[in-house]
């Protein structure tokens, strides 16, 4: 049947341990190491990826809260310009009504001491009237 010699079976033995050694000192312990290292970049970049999103995330996160402060700051703005543009348009307003008065009152005040002179002049023209009438029929 077989036989086995036990010194070639320890020299085989021997050599397969030994191919083996050989084996995992110059093929799989560098390709272990190639796979440790490439598993770590993809680590380190996936946590860098990760950052650069939660970086990314609360820049924009700023930005939206800037530009509605932006926003609510402009609204109070032009909130504020209408109301001193109003509060403006109430002075003119009140001012120009108030020369308008001041030329009313001052108008009636032409017009009355127009009235006067003309009835003093007419009272004038009507008594040197009825003298020259009263004259002439006196006299005639």
């Amino acid at each position: 049947m077989l036989d086995i010699e036990p010194v070639w079976f320890l020299v085989q033995l021997g050599s397969f341990l030994l191919f083996l050694f050989l084996l995992n000192y110059i093929l799989f312990k560098p390709f272990f190491k190639i796979l440790a290292v490439r598993d770590e970049r993809i680590k380190s970049a996936l946590a860098a990826a990760e950052n650069a999103n939660a970086k990314r995330d609360k820049t924009l996160a700023d930005i939206q809260a800037e530009q509605t402060d932006a926003r609510q700051k402009a609204k109070e703005i032009v909130a504020s310009a209408k109301e001193e543009g109003l509060v403006e348009q109430k002075k003119l307003l009140d001012k120009a009504q108030a020369e308008a008065a001041s030329i009313s009152v001052n108008a009636v005040r032409q017009i009355q001491s127009a009235t006067e002179a003309a009835r003093a002049k007419l009272k004038e023209d009507v008594d040197a009237i009825a003298s020259e009438i009263a004259g002439r029929l006196i006299r005639g």
